[in-house]
């Protein structure tokens, strides 16, 4: 085992298995890259989202409009995707799976609301050491008798 800390995510992610991230001392998630990036999404762009996605939830497939013409089907089967507004008469002018990179992923599992109150309500009172820099709160007090 080799533990790699690293800011550049992109190459972290063309390069590791698994990943552990970590915020303010706490870990957050761990697993494989693709464990990490969860159910497989596709992007479907169409003539008419609303129809498309009702064609996939009647075919057992996932899907959300995201607007009038896009929507978001949650599978790995893209071609079925494909086959389904087919046979409803749809056309598709996009159909592209819905990849987050390690980096995007990483500021979404550290930056979400209940993580931030999480990292700030487990540091109040942890015997921060005086004169440390924290991002959340800015520089503590210095050292008890430093100089300025």
């Amino acid at each position: 085992t080799i533990l790699i800390s690293s800011h550049m995510l992109s190459e972290v992610e063309q390069t590791v298995d698994d990943v552990v991230i970590i915020a303010n001392g706490r870990l957050i998630q761990q697993g494989s890259v693709a464990d990490l990036h969860g159910e497989k999404r596709s992007i479907v762009r169409t003539s008419s989202a609303p129809a498309l996605v009702s064609a996939l939830i009647a075919a057992g497939i996932s899907a959300q409009a995201t607007d009038a013409t896009m929507l978001e089907a949650i599978g790995d089967d893209m071609a079925r995707v494909g086959d389904i507004a087919l046979a409803a008469g749809l056309p598709i002018y996009e159909l592209r799976p819905n990849q987050t990179d390690l980096e995007a992923l990483f500021f979404e599992l550290t930056e979400s609301p209940e993580n931030r109150n999480r990292n700030l309500a487990g540091s109040a009172g942890s015997g921060a050491i005086p004169g440390e820099h924290n991002p959340a709160t800015g520089p503590a007090a210095p050292y008890e008798g430093a100089t300025p």
